[in-house]
């Protein structure tokens, strides 16, 4: 693994704090999503190869906007899609400017949407536990930003 970035911190912080109620699916449980969308980008339908930075597991309500960490409100991705272009956008709207035609908008949903009645009903945490759980992500995400800005103003001579 390469050197991990600002923004991959705090990524890795959020996460790491959220998970503590609302946690990430297991290994196995990627398998599932990995077997169930056949190693392609339930978006674009790009081939994808496991263990490689372009596969991303994405969040379809992304965590942000009020999704879970429900096996459900997952999907495979490739990083183009996830990490470049869809954001923090509906997935739906997403699918339908990635499918270059109607026919392949409508078996693409198809797909996912099968993915989500085949996902067995995960207990949803309680929004007010979570919103609790984020404050303090916010909270240590403040700190360390500030502890950020301090070493590089050490690093550049400016204190």
């Amino acid at each position: 693994m390469g050197k991990m970035t600002p923004p991959q911190a705090r990524n890795a912080i959020r996460r790491a704090l959220v998970g503590t109620v609302d946690p990430y699916p297991n290994e196995s449980q990627i398998d599932r999503i990995w077997s169930f969308f056949g190693s392609s980008c339930a978006y674009c339908g790009r081939s994808l190869v496991r263990g490689k930075r372009e596969a991303h597991i994405d969040h379809l309500v992304p965590s942000g906007l009020g999704g879970s960490n429900a096996l459900s409100n997952f999907v495979l991705s490739c990083g183009i899609c996830n990490g470049d272009e869809k954001r923090e956008e509906n997935w739906q709207s997403f699918l339908r400017r990635k499918a270059p035609d109607a026919g392949t908008f409508k078996r693409r949903k198809k797909r996912i949407e099968s993915w989500i009645t085949t996902c067995p009903d995960a207990p949803v945490c309680d929004s007010g536990l979570l919103k609790v759980v984020n404050r303090e992500a916010d909270r240590v995400i403040s700190s360390f930003n500030a502890a950020l800005k301090k070493v590089r103003a050490l690093k550049t001579g400016g204190v």
